[in-house]
Parts: structure tokens; C-alpha cells; sequence
């Protein structure tokens, strides 16, 4: 067998996630926004990397975005 071919160790949904890890911590869930908070924001016109996640029904999407800070 390929290792390729050997998905023992991915995970498929959250239910797997939660078996290896437990279920988040509040401190975790508080933090969730569904939009860009000014205090990200202004991180993200400083930083010369970032990565733009999306979540959506057909699972999720990420991005890196770059260039000069500012």
C-alpha cells in the first residue's frame, strides 16, 4: 500500500477531531467572529503574511495572501 492511498490518519469531520482532542475550550469558541474585528485588522495591514480562511458547506477554504506590510 501507498502511503498515499492510507487515510488511517485523517480526519473527516468534527466527531473524529472531538475523539482525538475533546470538545474546544470556551476560550476558543468566544473568540470566533464572522467577520474581520478591528483589532485582526489592524494586525493583518501590519503583518507581511497572512492566511484568509472561509468555512462553508462545502468545508473549508484558506489562502495565503502577502506583500510589503502596510
Amino acid at each position: 500500500m501507498r502511503i498515499a492511498d492510507d487515510d488511517r490518519h485523517l480526519i473527516h469531520d468534527p466527531a473524529q477531531l472531538e475523539a482525538l482532542y475533546g470538545t474546544p475550550g470556551e476560550a476558543s469558541v468566544i473568540k470566533e467572529v464572522d467577520h474581520i474585528h478591528p483589532h485582526y485588522a489592524a494586525f493583518i495591514r501590519a503583518a507581511p503574511f497572512a492566511v484568509l480562511a472561509t468555512a462553508g458547506p462545502g468545508g473549508l477554504d484558506a489562502g495565503p495572501r502577502g506583500a510589503a506590510a502596510g
